[in-house]
């Protein structure tokens, strides 16, 4: 029998003595003919297990929370109320509330439009024309009973009538005894100072018994708004 070489004796113990040691194993997905191996199966017995230890006693962090938003954070806020005067319920609008700048027009109890009802405004008494006159207007906008002066004219007007083409507008229409008084007026935008406001509550107790007609309706609507925002104060 013929004996292996000293050499490859020597490399054969060798070999044997580093695994029984240093637990070396080759890479097992290493190709068999390459010659290195991976460094993470030259780790000792004793190194892999203080690695496993490290691993398990690492906590995983769990995902930090999310932030709540500013409008999540912050408590549902009513909207703030417009200033109202307690005794007309009229939205106040800043200093100047009571001057205004307005587009007015002139009718007279002779139109067509107006010859049914006479000489008798809207709230069943007779036109003014003298030192205090009348004036038709939305009621949802200047109510009832509401006196102004214009610049530059001494009288007085009250708002004790209404129309329908007045509706959704801020328009005044002043009365004149004649067709002729009311064709040299035309059309003129004026400044008004307002001396009392009227009342939305009067306006709608009178209207509200006429909603028959649509701009009635379009007056009552926008009074109930109005009536009941100062109904909160």
């Amino acid at each position: 029998m013929k004996l292996p070489h000293p050499r490859l004796l020597a490399v054969l113990s060798f070999a044997l003595v580093a695994t029984a040691t240093t637990g070396f194993t080759p890479n097992a997905h290493s190709a068999p003919h390459k010659r290195h191996f991976s460094t993470w199966h030259l780790r000792t017995p004793v190194e892999s297990s203080v690695t496993e230890q490290k691993a398990a006693s690492k906590t995983v962090k769990s995902p930090p929370a999310a932030k709540t938003s500013a409008s999540e954070r912050s408590t549902t806020r009513s909207p703030r109320k417009p200033a109202v005067s307690r005794k007309q319920g009229y939205p106040l609008t800043g200093a100047n509330r009571n001057s205004l700048t307005v587009r007015t027009t002139a009718y007279t109890h002779t139109e067509s439009d107006h010859i049914s009802y006479a000489n008798k405004n809207a709230i069943g008494t007779t036109l003014q024309y003298g030192t205090v006159r009348s004036a038709a207007a939305d009621w949802s906008v200047f109510p009832v009973g509401t006196r102004f002066q214009i610049e530059g004219d001494p009288c007085t007007y009250v708002i004790d009538d209404y129309g329908s083409a007045l509706t959704g507008t801020r328009t005044i229409d002043l009365y004149k005894p004649s067709m002729r008084s009311m064709n040299q007026w035309g059309v003129r935008h004026v400044k008004i100072r307002i001396v009392q406001w009227g009342s939305y509550e009067k306006s709608l107790a009178i209207l509200k018994h006429r909603s028959r007609y649509w701009h009635v309706r379009a007056m009552v609507q926008d009074l109930l708004a109005k009536v009941s925002i100062a109904a909160a104060y």
